[in-house]
């Protein structure tokens, strides 16, 4: 199995895990998918329309419904338990940088900027 694979499967089960079941009135025993459903149905009642900039909007303002980390520290923190860093950095755009840790840098940089989209992507692929 690839790395990105393994480290994909982490942050849906991390998502998973975050989803904050008695708030949401679903049972912890809930399936993944029905958790990230319940959870798109009830922030689909506070919008026009159901899209992935919606669900980012929800999540990264620190939304009701789920628990993610949101500081840069855990963040990172998370993306190097997962493996993320690694597989950035022995990227060839990454692993090419004569100076490794300015390419160490361009990765967080990276993780940082992309979490929420990440996130709210995972989100709507769990619910399908």
């Amino acid at each position: 199995m690839k790395n990105s694979t393994i480290t994909k499967k982490k942050y849906i089960q991390y998502i998973i895990e975050a989803f904050d079941c008695d708030s949401m009135e679903i049972s912890e025993k809930a399936s993944g998918k029905e958790k990230a459903q319940k959870f798109l149905s009830l922030i689909e009642g506070r919008h026009t329309d159901y899209q992935l900039s919606n669900t980012k909007e929800h999540i990264q303002g620190l939304g009701e419904y789920i628990e993610l980390e949101y500081t840069n520290f855990e963040i990172l923190n998370i993306a190097k338990e997962f493996g993320l860093i690694d597989n950035m950095m022995s990227n060839k755009k990454y692993s090419a940088y004569k100076n490794q840790e300015l390419a160490l840098e361009k990765v967080e940089e990276q993780i940082t900027a992309n979490y929420w989209d990440v996130v709210a992507n995972y989100i709507i692929q769990i619910a399908r």
